[in-house]
């Protein structure tokens, strides 16, 4: 399997500081007078088992999260690189006529 970010699990992504497309936040359950007991990191968390009362939870930041063309945006990006490569086009010829 291609390693991308789409085929990457979630929690992998979250602990890699250098995806910018997951953050996360602390969340915390007191409520019966537990004591905190967060990791100090994400790394720590994933390492660990999941039966902690703090932890840190997946926030939504707005940006896609599979590899899907509706989530990457693809048509969009596709629009866009053909739009500049059109220009760049016109831009060469622009400049050959007038060299001419």
């Amino acid at each position: 399997m291609s390693k991308t970010r789409k085929t990457r699990p979630l929690y992998v992504r979250m602990a890699d500081p250098k995806d910018n497309g997951v953050d996360y936040e602390e969340f915390h359950d007191h409520a019966e007078g537990n004591e905190c007991d967060l990791p100090e990191s994400i790394h720590d968390q994933i390492k660990e088992d999941q039966s902690r009362k703090c932890f840190f939870h997946f926030r939504y930041v707005g940006k896609g999260l599979c590899g899907c063309p509706s989530c990457t945006d693809q048509d969009g990006r596709k629009a866009k690189a053909r739009r500049s490569r059109h220009n760049v086009d016109k831009e060469i010829k622009t400049a050959l006529l007038e060299q001419s």
